[in-house]
This record gives C-alpha cells, structure tokens and sequence, in this order.
C-alpha cells in the first residue's frame, strides 16, 4: 500500500538583516553639551529608514490564505498552488508592529521585477520581496528585502527517529557512550544521504556540533538541532529540528559488574561496570561503594557473593544519573563473554526472532552454552517481569535473556559477567502492501484527497483491516493504530486543519511495508469577513451604533449561500486597527476602540494560533458608523425600544404626537389608539361595507354606547368589532376607548389579529405560564391569550409578564413590530368582514 502525501509547503519566513542599531537619545530632552555649546555636537540615532530594513516580517500567509508562522525561512514546494508570500505586517526594530499593503510589495527574480505576481510562471529558485514603508507611514522610504524560495520537493513535515530501534515512530534518544543512531523520516520514506545534508548544533550554538570522536554526531546528553539541506530530489528545502538526548538513568537499567580473579588486598573494589551493554569505570564515569557480602563479611577477601552500588557521578561523567546495586563474585576461572553462545554464535547483543505460525522457528534454552560451569538464565518480559522458555515460545512480545556464569552454583570455581540477548516473538509476518487496508467512510483506500476543517474528527471516518492467514485481526488486540500530528506528536484526533499519518503497528505481528495513511485537513477560506456590533441599531435602511461615550464591543461573521450572518469563533479574526474618519472630517486616522462619532473600517488579520482558517483579505468588507441620530426627541438611540419604536414609525402602526417630535415612549396608550394601531398593521383597510358604518356627521358608528363616533378612532374600532377583533366589556354595551389598556388586553386583542391574519394561536397554556413565576397575575380569562404571546416571543422576552399591569408606548411598538416586522401582504381587505 503506498501512503499518498497531499502536499502544500513550509510556512517560513527569513528576513535579511543589513545594519544594526548605532545609538538613540531621548526625544525631548536636550544633552547637558549641547546646552552648553552647539559647537562640534551632532545627535545620532538610527534612521526610520533603517530600522525599517532592519525589520522583521511578523505577519503573512501565501497566496492561498495559509499563515506562515515560523517567521524564518519561507519556502514553498513546486505544485502545491502556493507560489508567493503575501505580507501583512513589517515590525521595524526597536519598532511597533505596521501593517503592510500588497500594493507596497514588490517581488524579484535576481535583478528582474515580477509584475505580476499572480499570473506569474513560478519556477524552482530563490526569490525577493522588497517590502517598502506604507506612505503614510514615519518609516517611509525605508525598504525591507526579505528571500522565499520554491522548491521541488518540501521537507515540510520531516521526522527524526532512532534507527537504532528499526521503529520510525521511535524519536527517544538516550546517552549510551555511541554516537546516536538519528535517522529522519517524511512522507512514508526514509531518508537517504542523496535525499538531504544533515549538520547537528548544540541547541543555542552557531556553530556545528563537535563531539568527542570529532565527529559531528550527538554523543553526549543534552539539547541539539538538526538541520537538514535537501539535495536532489529536495534541492533548495531546509529545516531544522530539535531533539534531546536523555541522560542514561542507572537506576533502569541493566548493570552488571564481571566476576574477577584475583583476591583483593586493602578491601579492593571493582572499577569496571557495565550499564545498558556500554562499559564504565570509576575514573571517568561512576563511583563504586560497598554493600554487604552473602556472608557477612565487611570486606572483600573471600570467595562469595558481593554486592555493591553502582551510582553516577555527575564531576565525572554528566550524561549519567542514578544508581543501582549489581553483585560480583571471586572466582577462580572467568569465562569470556564471547563464550557464552547461542546456537553456537556469540550469546552478547544476538536477535532470535520467533515465528509462531512457522515451524522451526522457536526460542531454545538449551541452545545457550559455556564452556564450563553452570549457567543462570534470566527471561523477563517488556515490563520487567520474570517468565519461562514456554512463554516465550507462546505469547507475542519482547524478551531479554540475561546469562551470567552461576558463580556459587560452581562454588566460585568459574564466573563470568553478565551478556544479554533479545528474543522478538510474533505470531506471524504480515505483508502491509497486500494485507493491511484503509477505508474512509467504509470505501478502501490508498489516499485520503484533502478535506476542509468543519469541526468534526476525520479520525472518526477512518477504518483500519488487517489480514492474516485470510482471517481478519482486532483492532486495539492484535494490531494498534496511532495517529501522529507533522511535530510527530501523537494525537488522539483529526480534527483541526493540518497534516496527519494514520499508522498502523503490531506488537503481536511482525509487519513489513507501508503501513500508514496521510490525511490532509484544510482551513476553511475566508475570502469575505464582516463587521458586526451588538450594539448596532438599525433605523430604516440605516444601521448605526447610537453613540454612548463608551467604547462599542463588535464581533466578526461571514455570510452563508442564503445571506445570513454566521458568527465567527471568538478569537478567530484580530483586529489590527480601526481606519477612522470622524463625522465631518475626509482624513482617516488610525484607532483601536469604536467610541466616537464617525465610521469604522476594519483593518483585521487571522489571530496568532488560529490553525483552521485562513484569510486572503486586508480588511473587513463592511463599516461601522456611531452617531447619535434620534428617532423622536424623547427617544435616544441608546434607548431599549428605540429600534422597533422607529420600525413601528417606519411602518405606519404608530406615530409620535401630532404637531411634535415626542413619541412618549413612557405614557400609557389607551384602549382606542392600541386598535388604532391593529387598524394601521391590518393596512388601513377601507372597505365598501365600512360605508354602512359611516354617521351622519361624517363620524363611524362603532355600535359600542361609550365611544363618540366623531372620535379619531371610531372608524378603527368600527372596522374591528365588523371583523370580529374586539367584542367590548362582557354583559354590556361599552369598549372604554379612554381606559388604559392592560398588558393582558393587549395580548388578547393581538392574538385574535394573528388568528384573524392565518397565524397558528394553538398553545399549551399551562406548560408556557409555568415558565413564569408571575403567571397568577394573569386572569383565568387571559391565560390562552398571555399563553400565546409569551411562546410567540411577543411578551414576556424584556421582563415578567404582569399581566395586569397598563402597558406603555414603547413595549406596545416592540410587541407590535415582533408580531408583524413586515407589512401584510394581499388584497385590499385583508382581514374580511364575517
């Protein structure tokens, strides 16, 4: 199976430095000389120019919206559809942070300008930015150069491992006096010496590493980078990676000091020790001391069983830490270790590998052999737990067999030192390439096409099936599957955007060929992102921030297929600055809050961090405006009704008085104008039939005794009670016009307009009204009604219901405008006579 890498490119930007910083003097304040003498005196202080060329890019993406975050080395591979780097902020030295416009950015190729960048044939090379100093800038003139390069292929993504363990997934290393075994890794291959150069630094150093043996491999414990040169295929690709060699901690590992010979004199102790198979002794790496002796002895003089601690010295040797006691013994014939055999090849450092599912291939103990005395042999498993031959040769894992001379079996006759061995044990070989497969939604695969950020885990799409002996093995029992991020992290989902391997490894199975999936997740593309505020109102076809002296918090969304606004994640997009031109004023002026009268452009950028989406733009397509218009004098825009008192205005169903600019947000309304204003939103209907409603004074006859049909709104209530919105008082004749209305009236009233404009009034009275720890105010009459509009959303959403409460102007406009936003549309009569 071969693993299908969907490539884009490093994200890394390199700025060339040309001068430093000479000198600087406090602006504002004159130098004791010169105010002595203006003679032979000069200021000196870097130029705007110069700290300009001196900068840093510290903020861009390419020119498909990715960031590049590692502000080092901009690099991108042949292909992938990215070609040029688009910057977005320059910080000049010793400088604040100045956005950069595209239009100031020029781009060479050697001395030859491209002029346009993006119909431009990119082809494999080195390249320049020449970044000039917006105009309106103090940094003007100055001119930052800063390379790019395209290359073939990217080493983006490249891992190092231990080689030394065969497993790429492996990046531990650790001191073991050798030069370390570091390999790297990218995109399913290892990589070979004609695939890339590779110089190591001690982490902090400019210079090359230097060890011990004079090479530049890590030998010692510490913090290194490695660096890597692509060539051939990966010509002109560089990147740098950090790694660490641990310290070899004795107290977990396996030590051993060898038996010896000769009789001590003066309580001798051993020099010699072996940690982990590596050889150490008491002048350069570890101290020795005494611990007991089998036989009670306080000195070393006697044939028995000794034993003492091996500890690390830190003077001595510093890539050594812990301790760990190991025994010895005084013998009269030391057996080499090269004797000690396995099948007859030396026992020290031999591999047996163990076949369960093929004949032949099995662990023999008795195949281990000196040639003299009595051997003690020692199996022990990957947690460090003693097991028989039998185990070995029945349950899959890793062994180590640690042989040593049985010293007082032989009564101190021979002795050795301690050799060990490894025994890998499988229940089979299985073939990746043939027999191990992926699936993305149930459908196999060999690759994975890129997929774009959409919240959801990747991971959970992906199956795994591996076969053996034509039967299908288990997941998390014979065969694990691990998923590594492009740090070489391993992670537990693909949800964010990135490069991913899918890895497929067996502790059970020894298995060959390619065993893992890459999976690309994309950022989603911002190609348009707007400006909002909650704070904003919206009067007519005008939407404005009513002005408050206080600064106006904002928000950033998108527009979906249907036009709608959709939020983005807080933190996703920050804000750079505000363009801002102040009412009456043409100049904008840079700021960093909305507070003034004025409008608002956005200059924004992607935040630090932000990993699944991306931004191609400057600017926010849209601005906002403060100002502190009125609707109607007694109605600032800050006010909480203000927005629908002025949709109300807009729409016809309420006015403002007559002859003035009050609209009286606070007063009562009465009985009659609340059904003047049902008559505006049903249209101001007129009827033939409201012609037999008409009086001889040129007044309508409503049919109610209390109201006076020369009044102004006697033609509304005529039309109502025709329509059969209002009925009047139960048991009489009166509709008290004049009486101020209460909240529960009012919502009877609309409740039976919904009915009577085709709205669905059904409701379930008691399961709404028991949301409400007012809901006794409401009367058993109400309760359908004040039930309906509370789940309409038209009452009860800005306080609690109190129901018998007079209602006031303002909450009258809000609860007409939630009803009907919209002027109804349709015949003339748009609500008919019974």
């Amino acid at each position: 199976m071969t693993a299908c890498v969907n490539r884009k490119h490093t994200k890394k930007v390199a700025a060339v430095v040309t001068a430093s910083l000479v000198g600087a003097l406090s602006l504002g304040v004159a130098p004791v000389a010169a105010m002595a003498t203006d003679e032979g005196i000069s200021t000196q202080s870097v130029s705007e120019q110069e700290a300009w060329a001196n900068g840093t890019v510290t903020y861009a993406h390419d020119n498909q919206g990715y960031i590049i975050s590692d502000p080092s080395n901009i690099e991108f591979e042949a292909g992938s559809g990215s070609t040029h780097p688009l910057v977005l902020e320059v910080t000049p030295k010793n400088g604040k942070a100045v956005r950069v416009s595209q239009r100031d950015v020029e781009y060479y190729k050697g001395a030859r300008k491209i002029n346009n960048p993006d119909a431009y044939r990119w082809s494999i090379g080195s390249y320049t930015m020449k970044i000039k100093a917006p105009a309106t800038s103090e940094y003007r003139g100055g001119v930052l150069e800063v390379e790019f390069k395209i290359v073939a292929k990217s080493l983006e993504g490249v891992q190092l491992f231990n080689s030394a363990t065969g497993d790429v997934s492996n990046s531990t290393f650790t001191y073991n006096g050798e030069p370390q075994l570091v390999n790297f890794y990218v995109d399913g291959k290892i990589l070979q010496p004609t695939d890339v150069n590779v110089v190591f630094y001690k982490a902090g150093s400019d210079s090359p590493l230097v060890s011990a043996d004079g090479s530049n491999i890590p030998i010692d414990a510490g913090d290194y980078v490695a660096v890597l040169t692509g060539t051939g295929d990966y010509a002109g690709s560089e990147v740098q990676l950090p790694f660490t060699v641990n310290k070899l901690d004795i107290t977990n590992a396996e030590v051993s000091v060898t038996d010896v010979t000769t009789v001590p004199v003066n309580n001798w102790l051993p020099t010699d020790a072996t940690i982990d198979g590596m050889d150490v002794n008491t002048t350069d790496d570890v101290d020795i001391t005494f611990v007991s002796a089998e036989n009670g002895d306080h000195v070393i003089k006697n044939k028995t069983v000794y034993t003492v601690k091996v500890a690390a010295n830190s003077a001595k040797n510093p890539n050594l830490t812990g301790s760990k006691e190991a025994t010895f013994s005084i013998v009269d014939i030391l057996v080499k270790d090269a004797d000690m055999k396995y099948d007859g090849v030396a026992l020290d450092g031999q591999t047996v590998n163990v076949n369960l599912k093929k004949v032949g291939t099995y662990f023999d103990i008795d195949k281990i052999t000196a040639p003299v005395g009595d051997l003690d042999i020692v199996i022990t498993n990957a947690a460090g737990e003693v097991v028989d031959a039998d185990t070995v040769n029945d349950v899959p894992g890793d062994y180590t067999v640690t042989v040593r001379v049985d010293a007082k079996a032989n009564d101190f006759k021979f002795g050795s030192d301690t050799v060990t061995m490894t025994v890998k044990t499988r229940n089979g070989d299985i073939n990746a390439d043939a027999n191990a497969y992926f699936t993305l939604d149930g459908t196999v695969v060999d690759h994975v096409e890129p997929v774009t950020y959409d919240g959801e885990n990747v991971l959970d799409r992906i199956g795994t099936v591996v076969e053996h002996e034509g039967e299908n093995l288990t997941a998390g029992e014979d065969y694990t599957v691990t998923v590594k991020n492009s740090l070489g992290q391993t992670v537990d989902s693909i949800v964010d955007a990135g490069v991913y391997h899918v890895i497929i490894s067996s502790d059970l199975y020894n298995l060959t060929g390619d065993c893992e999936l890459t999976v690309v997740v994309k950022p989603i593309a911002l190609t348009k992102v707007y400006i909002g505020s909650d704070a904003e109102k919206v009067f007519g076809n005008e939407a404005f921030i009513p002005y408050s002296g206080e600064a106006a918090s904002y928000y950033f969304y998108v527009l979906d297929k249907d036009g709608n606004e959709v939020r983005l994640p807080e933190g996703t997009i920050e804000l750079d600055h505000f363009y801002f031109t102040a009412e009456g004023e043409s100049k904008a002026v840079d700021t960093d809050e909305i507070v003034e009268q004025g409008v608002y452009k956005a200059s924004i950028k992607i935040a630090a961090g932000v990993k699944n989406y991306v931004f191609l733009g400057e600017e926010a397509e849209n601005t906002l405006k403060v100002d502190d218009a009125k609707v109607f004098s007694d109605v600032p825009t800050t006010y909480w009704a203000a927005e629908n008192i002025y949709k109300a205005d807009a729409l016809g169903y309420m006015n403002g008085y007559n002859g003035t600019t009050f609209f009286g947000p606070l007063d009562n309304i009465k009985r009659g104008d609340v059904v003047v204003t049902l008559y505006k939103m049903a249209g101001q209907p007129s009827p033939s039939w409201l012609e037999d409603y008409k009086s001889e004074t040129d007044g309508y006859v409503t049919g109610f005794d209390d109201v006076d049909s020369s009044m102004y709104y006697a033609k509304a209530i005529a039309w109502a009670k025709a329509v059969g919105i209002t009925s009047g008082d139960a048991g009489t004749n009166n509709f008290r016009p004049e009486d101020h209305i209460s909240r529960q009236e009012l919502a009877k009233m609309l409740c039976v307009y919904a009915e009577k404009t085709g709205k669905d009034v059904e409701v379930d009275a008691d399961e709404v009204l028991a949301k409400y720890d007012d809901a006794d105010s409401v009367a058993p009459w109400a309760e359908e009604y004040v039930a309906w509009a509370a789940e309409a959303g038209i009452m009860g959403q800005d306080s609690p219901l109190r129901a018998s409460d007079p209602i006031n102007r303002a909450e009258v406009a809000t609860m007409a405008v939630r009803l009907q936003p919209k002027p109804l549309e349709g015949s003339e009569d748009l609500i008919p006579r019974p």
